[in-house]
């Protein structure tokens, strides 16, 4: 019973260790880390599957960005449009350097393909 509590806790722990952000908290880390919004409103065609593929290249790309999961309609939004405005495309990937430096979009078609996502979010890394 032990071994399935302490196991369980690791699995918790390593799940939280890659979970999104606020959009604030990771505006905030920007200075260190690059940043990937996912912007998405629930209204959106298909944005349960851009949800989806934005966790998995998450686990693909590890702790390489900080990762936010921005509905318009959260609070959260709030903060990041009075800095950015919302795109009208739905959902998107929104890219940022350090210091809340907006670099690049991916649109939805490259949002809703796992290995378009990943390849764009490498490279945008190494330059």
């Amino acid at each position: 019973m032990m071994k399935f509590i302490l196991l369980l806790a690791v699995l918790i722990f390593a799940l939280q260790a890659n979970a999104a952000m606020t959009y604030k908290d990771a505006s905030a880390e920007n200075g260190k880390k690059a940043m990937a919004v996912l912007v998405y409103a629930r209204w959106a065609q298909n944005y349960d599957y851009a949800l989806e593929i934005f966790r998995n290249a998450q686990g693909r790309l590890g702790k390489s960005y900080n990762y936010v999961e921005l509905d318009i309609a959260s609070d959260d939004a709030k903060e990041y449009s009075e800095k950015y405005s919302i795109r009208s495309k739905l959902p998107y990937i929104a890219l940022f350097r350090s210091n809340g430096e907006f670099q690049r979009y991916l649109d939805r078609n490259c949002t809703s393909d796992l290995n378009c996502a990943v390849s764009k979010m490498k490279s945008f890394l190494r330059k």
